[in-house]
């Protein structure tokens, strides 16, 4: 599971949570154990991924619209 939670400083961070619940014979829950585990950084790096795969898709469907050629090979007579 994953949220956002504000942090005491004030600032948002990401969590990814799991927990497991251990029960007895009959089914009853006798204790939960579990992490939260801050993943923002994760989470600003797959962001910044997802912006760059983006503005490379972008830039590749231009050079597909506009392409072009110059002959910088001139003869002189």
């Amino acid at each position: 599971l994953t949220y956002r939670v504000r942090h005491q400083e004030g600032h948002w961070i990401d969590i990814l949570d799991q927990a497991y619940i251990f029960r007895d014979a009959v089914g009853n829950i006798e204790r939960v154990v579990g992490i939260a585990i801050d993943i923002s950084e994760r989470k600003q790096v797959e962001e910044a991924l997802k912006q760059s795969e983006e503005r490379m898709r972008l830039a590749m469907q231009a050079a597909e619209m506009y392409t072009w050629e110059i002959d910088l090979i001139t003869r002189m007579v």
